[in-house]
């Protein structure tokens, strides 16, 4: 990778990097952004919402008759937000040093706003598809959506230029627009008795063929390229929420990390449910799930 490496999308190259050393090459980039239709906020005299507060007022406004404010998916988020909101405060789930990176108060406080949408009656539950389906949206049930850059195509056909994207609006001073990124990559096995040719043929369609990756990021599928100079070049990705998808993935993106284990991240989804849902005590719950994923990280940092 030398020459491209810095080319390709941080966010989702750092999960394939271990203690300096690159074991995947990212593929293609999917994310999630929160949608919202144009005509029914300029209806309520509302912008595009900047910051958590305003979604949850803007939300709250949305509301009436049959169409409620926001969609987070019919369990009210606690499993597609998963560190969405965390990385809006200004914090991470682990930090570059392998810590907790949510212990902190300003966790509390953003997790604890979540549950206004519950208290506000603004959440759309019971829907007929769930939050990485944008039929909820598509069928007036809900003002914004919070789904996959998958559904955009879909959602251009259907409404026009009536729709806009935003990632997942910052909270508190040290907060920061905020949107997940994931990537399929290719690997070599470690045990296999072809590593040196398997390796170059990696490179040759994964580093050397730029033409090919990005075929395969917008033939099959709609995603954004890993390269981050092959994602500013796509004509289909160019203009409109297409284009912001774009700048929010790269300006704005995280992706799990990779000592991020799935015990601490049941225990911290856990927890999230029961402040989204039940208004459980934020303060309480975090306690728990820092001690938690505090003594899984030491587990994983000992075993590796």
């Amino acid at each position: 990778m030398d020459g491209v490496r810095d080319d390709f999308n941080p966010a989702v190259l750092g999960p394939k990097t271990y203690r300096g050393r690159v074991y995947g090459i990212p593929q293609v980039v999917d994310t999630q952004l929160l949608y919202y239709r144009k005509s029914l906020l300029e209806k309520a005299g509302l912008e595009p919402p900047t910051t958590l507060d305003a979604l949850v007022d803007a939300a709250r406004e949305l509301t009436g008759g049959k169409v409620k404010g926001l969609f987070l998916g019919n369990d009210g988020g606690a499993g597609v937000l998963g560190g969405t909101p965390l990385y809006a405060a200004g914090l991470e789930l682990v930090t570059q040093d392998g810590e907790v990176g949510f212990d902190d108060p300003a966790a509390a406080r953003t997790l604890g706003k979540l549950h206004r949408f519950h208290t506000d009656k603004s959440l759309l539950l019971g829907a007929p598809s769930d939050w990485s389906d944008p039929s909820a949206f598509l069928q007036g049930l809900t003002a914004m959506q919070w789904s996959g850059l998958w559904a955009l195509p879909q959602v251009r056909r259907e409404l026009g230029d009536d729709f806009g994207v935003l990632p997942f609006p910052a909270d508190g001073g040290g907060g920061r627009p905020t949107v997940p990124v994931g990537a399929y990559g290719a690997a070599v096995s470690a045990r296999s008795r072809h590593k040196e040719v398997a390796k170059e043929y990696v490179k040759w369609l994964w580093v050397d063929h730029t033409d090919f990756q990005q075929d395969f990021a917008l033939s099959y599928g709609f995603h954004i390229p890993a390269r981050v100079s092959l994602a500013q070049k796509a004509v289909r990705l160019r203009q409109g929420p297409a284009a912001d998808a774009v700048r929010f993935a790269t300006d704005h993106g995280y992706a799990q990390p990779l000592l991020w284990t799935p015990a601490s991240q049941t225990a911290y989804q856990d927890a999230l449910s029961r402040i989204i849902r039940n208004g459980a005590s934020p303060e309480r719950e975090l306690r728990d799930v820092v001690r938690k994923v505090s003594a899984e990280l030491d587990r994983v940092k000992k075993s590796s």
